[in-house]
């Protein structure tokens, strides 16, 4: 019977024993920050690779030794490679009042599990690649509130997929969070931002299709497709807010566009730019084919999803830096030859190479949205400027061109009516000495009709005067 008694004993405090290597929990002090950021002794996270391990089972006695504390800095726990992520923590509301927290979205699939004090467990499902309409909480901002009382105490589990980087944890207070976003004017300017370089991007962008479809030119329909995935790039934001909201999936296009397709057609835009096919041909069939190669390894990685943290990720990595030092030696030497599209090109790009360096030292102003825009709509211009100029100069050799055609047509017409005129003229000498010969024969004839008949009569008057 004692024996009984203790395994049952045993049985009830199990769940304690279970309970042991939980963090502390995180204590709620005050309401006024947007978000509170939690300490790294006061969560726990454990990584499951591609393995999707439920809920039930990660809340079980099982997985309780796979958590483990993030390391105890500001950076938090670095994932290498994409994949689940568990973390788990408690929270207490110490004020005297009901405060509203929010768990914020940091990753494409999150589900979020929050166990009150009387053991209700509530399942919450949003993130970047959720549809619009199947989010729960604040569907735009992807956060999701939940309200506690003075000292409640909640256990969260928040399940999220393909998660990278640095991994921190933070509560957002749900009416500052709300504030903040209907205030912030950074929002506001990025929407605004995006919009107008859209169309700066758009408008060279029909220029140059038209500059294309008049001179045939392949640097003008290179350079016009390059402008239209900037201006992709730029309207993003929009796109996600406005148009993807049901089909997320369609966001993984635009992030290629953006990060890899961008600069592999730029790449050949400068290529055709620089006319390095006519000054350095060696050096653009193997510029032309790494750039190529460059983009089959990216579009792989776009289309399966993979890692690029493997040994195809630093060959990719290899073939981007490989394609940025050929662009650099192109560039370096056709400045010595003092070429004037390398001269038009480094006048474009100086101002974003200097804010760019500028930034890189004094980590400042390369994160002015502003300044970046300004320098690339200059580097447009600039280049938009060139092509321009170069397309009027090919209309006006494709007009001398047509001109000097016109001339030998017209010259040859000329002499084709000199032939013909000659050849009247012989003709006519031909028809008039052919009609001489034949009024000299009919005068010949008629002579010789008159001499026969006049021998006849001499003839028929000897007969009748014998």
């Amino acid at each position: 019977m004692k024996k009984l008694l203790l395994l049952f004993m045993l049985l009830a405090f199990m769940p304690a024993f279970a309970q042991d290597n939980f963090p502390e929990p995180f204590e709620i002090k005050n309401d006024t920050a947007v978000y509170i950021t939690m300490p790294p002794h006061t969560w726990q996270y454990m990584a499951t690779g591609q393995q999707m391990v439920p809920y039930p089972e990660v809340a079980s006695q099982k997985f309780a030794s796979a958590f483990k504390h993030g390391p105890d800095n500001n950076r938090g726990v670095a994932v290498i490679s994409a994949q689940n992520v568990w973390v788990r923590y408690k929270a207490v509301n110490r004020l005297n009042r009901p405060v509203t927290i929010t768990f914020q979205e940091y990753a494409p699939h999150q589900d979020v599990y929050v166990t009150n004090r009387a053991g209700v467990t509530s399942h919450y499902h949003t993130g970047s690649q959720v549809p619009y309409s199947r989010r729960d909480g604040h569907k735009r901002l992807l956060e999701i509130p939940y309200t506690l009382q003075p000292n409640d105490v909640i256990t969260v589990y928040e399940h999220s997929e393909d998660v990278k980087g640095n991994l921190t944890m933070s509560l957002g207070v749900e009416k500052n969070v709300l504030t903040h976003f209907v205030e912030d004017d950074e929002y506001l300017f990025s929407l605004i931002m995006a919009s107008v370089m859209f169309g700066i991007f758009m408008i060279a962008f029909f220029f140059n299709a038209f500059f294309y479809y008049v001179v045939r030119e392949k640097v003008y329909l290179m350079y016009g497709i390059t402008l239209l995935c900037a201006a992709i790039t730029y309207f993003q934001l929009p796109l996600i807010i406005y148009f993807f909201t049901e089909h997320p999936q369609y966001i993984k296009v635009v992030k290629y566009i953006s990060n890899a397709l961008l600069l592999q057609l730029f790449v050949f835009t400068i290529l055709m730019f620089l006319k390095t096919a006519q000054h350095h041909p060696l050096i653009n069939k193997i510029m032309v084919g790494v750039n190529s190669v460059n983009i089959i390894f990216s579009f792989y990685f776009f289309w399966t999803g993979a890692d690029a943290t493997g040994i195809l990720g630093v060959v990719l990595w290899c073939l981007i830096i490989a394609s940025l030092a050929g662009l650099l030696i192109i560039l370096v030497a056709d400045l010595i030859k003092k070429r004037h599209m390398a001269q038009l090109f480094i006048i474009g790009i100086m101002p974003f190479l200097c804010l760019f360096g500028y930034g890189m030292v004094y980590r400042r102003v390369s994160n002015n949205q502003a300044w970046i825009n300004t320098t690339l709509v200059w580097a447009v211009v600039v280049i938009s400027w060139s092509l321009f100029n170069r397309f009027k100069y090919l209309q006006e050799e494709n007009a001398r061109a047509a001109l000097d055609k016109e001339r030998l047509a017209r010259e040859k017409e000329e002499e084709r009516n000199e032939l013909i005129a000659r050849q009247n003229e012989v003709l006519e000498v031909q028809v008039a000495e052919r009609t001489a010969e034949l009024q000299q024969s009919l005068e010949d004839l008629k002579l010789t009709q008159n001499q026969l008949i006049q021998s006849e009569k001499m003839a028929s008057l000897g007969e009748l005067t014998a």
